[in-house]
């Protein structure tokens, strides 16, 4: 039967939650800005902007082509199952 987590196992991991949430806080605010200031990172940022590279995060999904890709994708697991007998498998769940 697992023993009841004392008080000290719990501040314990509350200054480590603690300690992590600082350390990403100081990263985010602190060290990735000042990073942005470099010189080589400026130059990487105002390159992309004048060649109307946009910065933002796509998924893979959200691309136009992807559904026709997907499509591609179940029809080339269906005509070769044996070959993909795992992914298959997982299909019919």
């Amino acid at each position: 039967m697992p023993q009841p987590r004392s008080s000290n196992n719990r501040r314990r991991g509350w200054r480590r939650l603690t300690l992590w949430l600082a350390a990403i806080a100081i990263a985010w605010l602190i060290v990735l800005p000042a990073v942005a200031r470099t010189h080589a990172v400026r130059e990487a940022i105002e390159r992309n902007d004048s060649l109307g590279v946009n910065p933002t995060a796509k998924f893979y999904s959200e691309l136009p082509g992807m559904p026709r890709v997907n499509h591609r994708i179940e029809s080339i697991v269906e005509q070769n199952h044996q070959a993909f007998w795992h992914v298959s498998s997982e299909r019919k769940r």
